[in-house]
């Protein structure tokens, strides 16, 4: 890694913290033949959005597209090039939506393992199942690394939900619903 890309990683590091007003107190730095970056965040909420809280008959949701990453990782491994509007590359997280509806959300998580599999996490966890209201295809439920947010809320919110969408210009797509059946995870199991 030459300077020039150690100042602008840390110039990145320097501008995230100032955007959401952390403070950076640390960090470990051991030689490697690759660079590797492990970050840990410590937080206070008085209202933290759990992945626990989901009822039967609540609506799951997730937040702007998904199934590129799964795609751009492959060009990565293969030492190809990706679009710069990627999300490896710019990254967007949804902390104005969260913010703006926590009120009425009642569990969520971000999307790190792909979709159905972290819908598996929720689902064991209420001990729920689920039944899919739009079909949603294998390359988008199994894509991992999306920067995105799983959902669940009140079917009787869905109009608020929908507003807070619009209101921070975030994309929603409401697919699945709380059930009593067992939920069973299509996707191969994986961790980017």
């Amino acid at each position: 890694m030459t300077k020039a890309e150690m100042k602008d990683l840390a110039d990145g590091f320097k501008s995230v913290a100032k955007q959401y007003n952390i403070e950076i107190i640390g960090g470990d730095t051991i030689s490697n033949t690759k660079l590797d970056i492990t970050v840990t965040v410590i937080s206070k909420t008085k209202k933290p959005l759990l992945r626990t809280r989901v009822r039967e008959n609540y609506l799951f949701a997730f937040t702007g597209e998904l199934g590129r990453s799964a795609k751009d990782l492959k060009k990565l491994q293969n030492l190809g090039k990706i679009h710069r509007k990627s999300k490896f590359v710019h990254i967007r997280l949804r902390n104005d939506f969260v913010t703006k509806s926590i009120n009425v959300l009642k569990a969520g998580m971000d999307i790190s393992d792909g979709l159905c599999s972290d819908l598996g996490k929720i689902a064991s966890l209420n001990k729920t199942g689920v039944q899919f209201i739009k079909k949603i295809p294998k390359h988008i439920a199994c894509s991992g690394e999306e920067y995105e947010m799983l959902i669940a809320f009140d079917a009787r919110d869905l109009k608020k939900i929908k507003m807070y969408a619009r209101q921070t210009r975030t994309k929603l797509t409401v697919f699945a619903k709380a059930v009593r059946n067992k939920y069973t995870n299509r996707c191969k199991a994986h961790h980017f």
